[in-house]
């Protein structure tokens, strides 16, 4: 959190230093729409100051980003909208601009899921954990995908 209050979700160090953090934004609109995003921002300072917020992901969150060994950026997050899942984008340019939406999974019953983390395995592949449910009448549980960079 800066001095403004921005309270930033998940950060990630790019390879010059600089951090790229995503917020979670989530509320109502005047209109009544629901609002369930996720904005970008950067700091050149660790993090004392941040930039202005621009969104990045218009239906999603909440966010976890990861820098790649490839140089990548992979940004995962729950998609509560139908089809129900996890979702992803790449950069391949630290953050300014993000790729087409992947679907890592779109077979969850509701939209109670998300928080996703994610690491690179050793052979560079990734595994995303988070919680979903597999009935709708189940408790959520701690699932996993493993998946690649497409290479597109």
């Amino acid at each position: 959190r800066d001095e403004t209050g921005l309270e930033v979700d998940a950060v990630a160090e790019l390879p010059d230093g600089t951090l790229l953090g995503t917020i979670r934004v989530q509320g109502k609109l005047k209109t009544g729409e629901g609002v369930f995003c996720i904005y970008q921002t950067e700091s050149n300072d660790g993090g004392h100051t941040w930039t202005k917020p621009h969104q990045i992901v218009d239906a999603g969150s909440p966010p976890h980003v990861l820098v790649h060994s490839s140089g990548k950026l992979i940004l995962v997050y729950g998609y509560r909208r139908e089809p129900f899942g996890e979702r992803a984008k790449i950069s391949t340019d630290n953050g300014k601009t993000w790729g087409e939406e992947l679907i890592l999974r779109d077979d969850a019953p509701s939209h109670d899921l998300g928080y996703p983390a994610s690491v690179e395995l050793k052979d560079g592949r990734i595994f995303t954990l988070y919680y979903q449910k597999h009935d709708v009448a189940a408790m959520p549980e701690i699932m996993q995908t493993i998946w690649e960079i497409p290479t597109r």
